[in-house]
């Protein structure tokens, strides 16, 4: 996406299935995750050990930017908004708390592409 996104629920029973849907998919990520893991705690080669533990971190890198949790704060049960600089989905009291330093962020990064923040 390349614009900022608000997704604002307003219907109570679409809401709730969305929260389920959230939860549903967080705890699915989460058990992948533990078999990877433990799957390279009892391999004996470390390559394909490496492997295993890096789609684990992979996949929770891709949970932790989609819009099933808050990248800040780790919500799952608010109303998000997408920040396209840093790819990443936001409950809207964290993206309402923090756009501003993100603007800034994204200006300071565009004027000074060197420097890290």
């Amino acid at each position: 996406m390349k614009k900022e996104k608000i997704l604002i629920i307003k219907d109570s029973r679409l809401r709730n299935l969305i929260y389920k849907l959230r939860s549903a998919i967080i705890e699915a990520v989460s058990q992948e995750r533990k078999r990877f893991m433990m799957e390279a705690e009892h391999e004996v080669d470390f390559q394909i050990r490496s492997e295993l533990r890096n789609k684990a971190v992979k996949l929770m890198h891709a949970l932790d930017r989609s819009i099933c949790k808050c990248s800040l704060c780790h919500s799952t049960n608010s109303d998000m908004a997408y920040f396209p600089p840093y790819k990443s989905w936001y409950c809207t009291a964290c993206f309402d708390r923090f756009h501003e330093r993100f603007q800034s962020d994204v200006q300071r990064l565009i004027s000074h592409p060197e420097e890290d923040f």
